[in-house]
This record gives C-alpha cells, sequence and structure tokens, in this order.
C-alpha cells in the first residue's frame, strides 16, 4: 500500500511537470530562441515519460496486490463464517444467495479496492498538484475556477444515494439469478420429467430483466453526472479564457509560455475530475457489496466454546420439558416432551410427517438452540459442552444423504478421519455397511470418484456410504434419520443386521417411518403433534391397540 501511494504521488506530480516544462518550451524556445533549452526540454520530456511509466506501473501493481489480497481474505472470512452459522441461517437464505455474496459481491469489491482507490490516490494527488502551479502562475485566475467545484460536489452528492440505492437492488437481483440457475442445474431431472422449461425459463428471464433494468439505470445516472461536471468544467474554462484574454489585450504581464502552462494545467485537470466523478459509480457499487458482505460476516455464529471433556461421553441422554418452535412459525414443532435414553440403548421414534421426530434429532447436535427446557447429556447439559467436542460424539445419518465431489474412501473418511483413519479401517466400515460389494466393481474401488453429491451411483448405494462414514466415526451417540430409507428389501436386511451390531455399545436414535425396521427397538416413543403420545416395546405398544397398533396395521394393511 505505502508503494502505491508513493508511486502514484510521483506519477501526480510528473503531470504537473510536463506543464511547467511546456512554459520553459515556449518562453525560452519560441520567444526567447535560448538554443540550451533546445536540447533540454526534449529531455526532460523523454525523463517524464519514464517517471510515469515506471510509477504507474509500481502503483498499479502494487494496489493490485493489496487488492487481490483483500478479496482473498474477505472470501475465506466469508466461508469461515458460513461454516459456523447456524442451521436456521441457511433455513432463512438461499443458497444461491449466499454464493452469489461470496463470488459476485466481492467481486465488486475488487474494482472498488483498486481501480477506484487508484483513480482516487492518483487524480486526488494530480489535481492538488495542477492547482498549486496554477496558483504560482495566476491566483486570481485560480480562484475563479473554484467557483464550479460546490457546483460539482454538490452533484456527485446527490447522484451517490441513488448509485448506491440502484448497486444494492443490482446485486439482490445477481443473487436471485444464481438461486434460479442453480435450482434449475439441482433439479434438472424433475424439470425434464414434469415439463418445467418454459417455468424455468420465465423465472430466469424475469430475474434477467431486472437485472438489465438495474444495471441501465446504473449507466443512466452515471453517464448524466458525468455529462453534467463536463459541462460545468466547460463554462468555468470558458470564463478564464475571456479572463485571460481580456488581461492579455489589456497589456497585462502574464507571459505567452504561463498562460500556455496555466490553461494545460487547467485543461489536465479536465480528466481526472472526469474520473474522479465516473468513479462514484465503481465506489457506491462496491460499498453497495461491502455491506452485503459484512452483513454476512456479522451474522452472529454457534456458540461453540464450553467445557471440555478428557473421555468420550457414556451416552447417556435425557431430554426434559422441550418445547421448541421454528423460526417464523406460529405453530410448536414439540410441546412438553420428555424421556430418557440409557447408554447403549435403541430407542425409535415413530409418528406421521410433522410430528417432530426429525426436531428431536436436530436437537441433539444442536443444530437449533433450545429456549425451553434441556438436553443432558451424561448429566451435563448440551449447551454447556464445547461444541466441537459434543458433535465429535455423536454420528449422524440422514435421510438426505450428503455426499462430495471426491473420492468413495474421502468420502467415508470425511474431515478428520482423513487424518486418523487407515485404509483397512475404512473397508472394514464400508463392508459392514454392505457397501464394498460395488464399491470392488468400481474401477478404482475406493480411490473411485462418485461425482457432486454421488451422481455417479445409485440411492441406495449413496445410503450405505454415508452408513459406513458413521460406522468409521466409532461415536458413542448415533442417530438414523430414515437410514435405510433409499435401500433395497435385500440390501436393507444386510445393512438391518450390520447397524443392529454397531447398535449393541451405542446410545442410539431410530427415526422411521417404516415401522418394520425399529421392531427390535429397546423402546419405541411415539409422537403426534409435537407431542409424546406412548412409549413402549414393540410388543407392549402392540397389545395397547392404540396409536402405535393403528400406525403398524395402516402400513402393513397397505
Amino acid at each position: 500500500m505505502v508503494i502505491s501511494v508513493i508511486s502514484l504521488l510521483i506519477l501526480s506530480s510528473a503531470e504537473a511537470a510536463f506543464a511547467a516544462v511546456l512554459e520553459k518550451m515556449i518562453d525560452k524556445i519560441f520567444v526567447a530562441k535560448e538554443q540550451l533549452y533546445m536540447y533540454a526540454i526534449p529531455a526532460a520530456l523523454v525523463i517524464i515519460s519514464i517517471v510515469r511509466g515506471l510509477m504507474n506501473f509500481c502503483g498499479v501493481i502494487s494496489i493490485n496486490w493489496v487488492a487481490n489480497k483483500i478479496v482473498m481474505d474477505l472470501r475465506q472470512m466469508m466461508f469461515e463464517r458460513l461454516l459456523h452459522l447456524p442451521v436456521q441461517f441457511y433455513n432463512d437464505n438461499s443458497s444461491g444467495n449466499v454464493i452469489s455474496k461470496i463470488i459476485f459481491d466481492v467481486s465488486q469489491v475488487t474494482a472498488a479496492a483498486t481501480e477506484t482507490f487508484v483513480t482516487i490516490i492518483r487524480d486526488t494527488f494530480t489535481i492538488t498538484f495542477l492547482i498549486a502551479l496554477m496558483l504560482y502562475y495566476n491566483w486570481q485566475l485560480t480562484l475563479i475556477s473554484f467557483i464550479s467545484f460546490p457546483v460539482i460536489a454538490f452533484a456527485v452528492k446527490a447522484v451517490s444515494k441513488r448509485m448506491r440505492s440502484l448497486n444494492t437492488d443490482l446485486q439482490d437481483s445477481m443473487g436471485d439469478m444464481t438461486h434460479v440457475l442453480e435450482e434449475s442445474v439441482l433439479g434438472h431431472k424433475v424439470v425434464k420429467v414434469f415439463g418445467g422449461h418454459d417455468y424455468e425459463k420465465k423465472r430466469f428471464d424475469d430475474v434477467s430483466n431486472w437485472i438489465r433494468r438495474y444495471a441501465n439505470k446504473v449507466k443512466i445516472t452515471s453517464t448524466a453526472s458525468v455529462s453534467f461536471v463536463q459541462f460545468i468544467t466547460a463554462l468555468a474554462l470558458a470564463l478564464i479564457v475571456f479572463i485571460a484574454a481580456k488581461d492579455a489585450i489589456s497589456g497585462g504581464d502574464f507571459t505567452a509560455g504561463q498562460f500556455s502552462a496555466f490553461f494545460t494545467a487547467m485543461g489536465l485537470l479536465f480528466s481526472p475530475i472526469k474520473r474522479l466523478t465516473k468513479i462514484n459509480e465503481n465506489l457506491q457499487r462496491g460499498l453497495a457489496a461491502s455491506q452485503s458482505i459484512f452483513n454476512l460476516i456479522d451474522v452472529t455464529p454457534e456458540y461453540e466454546l464450553g467445557k471440555q471433556l478428557e473421555q468420550p461421553l457414556r451416552g447417556d441422554v435425557e431430554f426434559r420439558n422441550i418445547n421448541f418452535s421454528y423460526k417464523n412459525s406460529e405453530e410448536s414443532a414439540l410441546n412438553d416432551v420428555s424421556f430418557s435414553v440409557k447408554a447403549g440403548e435403541t430407542v425409535a421414534l415413530v409418528g406421521q410427517s410433522g410430528s417432530g421426530k426429525t426436531t428431536i434429532a436436530g436437537l441433539l447436535p444442536r443444530f437449533y438452540e433450545l429456549e425451553h427446557g434441556s438436553i443432558q447429556i451424561d448429566g451435563m447439559d448440551i449447551s454447556e459442552l464445547d461444541l466441537k467436542v459434543l458433535r465429535n460424539n455423536i454420528a449422524l445419518v440422514s435421510q438426505d444423504v450428503v455426499l462430495f465431489n471426491d473420492t468413495v474412501a474421502a468420502n467415508i473418511a470425511y474431515g478428520p478421519l482423513q487424518n486418523k483413519k487407515e485404509r483397512d479401517a475404512i473397508i472394514s466400515a464400508a463392508t459392514a455397511a454392505n457397501a464394498m460389494e460395488f464399491i470392488e466393481k468400481m474401477p478404482d474401488g475406493i480411490d473411485t470418484l462418485i461425482g457432486e453429491n454421488g451422481a455417479k451411483i445409485s440411492g441406495g448405494q449413496r445410503q450405505r456410504l454415508a452408513i459406513a462414514r458413521a460406522i468409521l466415526k466409532d461415536a458413542p451417540i448415533l442417530i438414523l434419520d430414515e437410514a435405510t430409507s433409499a435401500l433395497d428389501t435385500e440390501s436393507e436386511f444386510k445393512v438391518q443386521a450390520a447397524l443392529e451390531n454397531l447398535q449393541k455399545s451405542r446410545t442410539t436414535l431410530v427415526i422411521a417411518h417404516r415401522l418394520s425396521t425399529i421392531e427390535n427397538s429397546d423402546r419405541i416413543i411415539v409422537l403426534d403433534k409435537g407431542k409424546i403420545v406412548e412409549q413402549g416395546t414393540h410388543q407392549e405398544l402392540i397389545r395397547k391397540q392404540s396409536y402405535y397398533f393403528k400406525l403398524h396395521n395402516a402400513q402393513f394393511d397397505s
């Protein structure tokens, strides 16, 4: 930054030096006919040109280096914050808008941090040196030229507010476009099968049209302001020429060289003033983008600090008087829910969709923070535990399997497990999840790339890799949220056997719509509209012939 400022300072002084050399050239060569200046002036012009070139190179390259570092730091800060934001943030914000902030908004800051900064520093110094030179030659004419400055400042201030608003709307529309694109790409099969081509095209056309309209409004506002400034500058220039000409005709002592230098300096003022006025467009765009960026960076992350543990958790889990509602939802997801799970015990949660099963599974690893009630593990409130410690003791297999565009091995041994687990352990986990039978048929075995979210493998195979990941983690608490939902009957039988072996030494919460998979659970808790309506073993609940009995019969009759 220091190198850039110094380089731009020297570059700006070279502009004024050019006007000063012009005075000597006219007065000493064309008027006084001094031979020495015939050699000195061309040499001075060459030196000024070399200095301008070198300083421009140093200044632009230096500030570009700084800007790229700023952009990298911003993107790293944003991405790190995204990794630590609560689940509620992702519920409230589309991934397209979030991605647009990191990709598009940060690129707008790049322009503000490079072109805008260079222009402001270089042209401010240039204007300062040129005005100093003009004051040296004729302070009265210089003061007259200052008449235009308040008018220009007022115009710039009036335009800035509108430019900021328009650029904010433009960036929001870019986020909407990214959102539409992402949904169309990820949901391309649904678009094809259900004939959504025209609908998606209309969505994209609408947001594209809004971007076009905002971009046009930005350009119209920017161009109008530049034209106005040029007009005011031209008026001031014409007034000065008139006064200088009148002084010359009346016999004033203003030499031809001085007037030429003064007029050249004022002419040179025109370009930096024009650039400074035009740079307002990039500046306002960058400021609007900065506001968007820091709105993300300033979002409160999950509270992660807490009690550290010397030993892994045993797995005694207790839910005490849990009341929970999702943000912006009028209905309660859970109402006074209380139950306990002993270490090594398997408890199944069943009920119709919306009964609160997945909510319970999300509260245990603190995806959502409780406002009423408490959840305890081994007698400790999970809100007091260090978040990383808590989640290190929990393994999750969700119905929404998430895989990464990496190898089979990297997906099974994900995160810290990659540095801790040997290939034999990965293969053992895959075998226990009944996954090796299809992994061995892949071109590169466990080193095969599986595509975005496992696009190159079937749904059942994706589910088994997720189960293998949970097996490899070897955590004392296991959450199975529809873990076998995508498996065929044969694979389900094999994986269910592996899961039952895995559950023997672990506290397990099983969420299942397919009741046949949870009949051997130590206890079944039946939920309805966020409340526990009954609990017991499979046989006990069947004998009651109540809510669970109806669910069981309805499923098997169908």
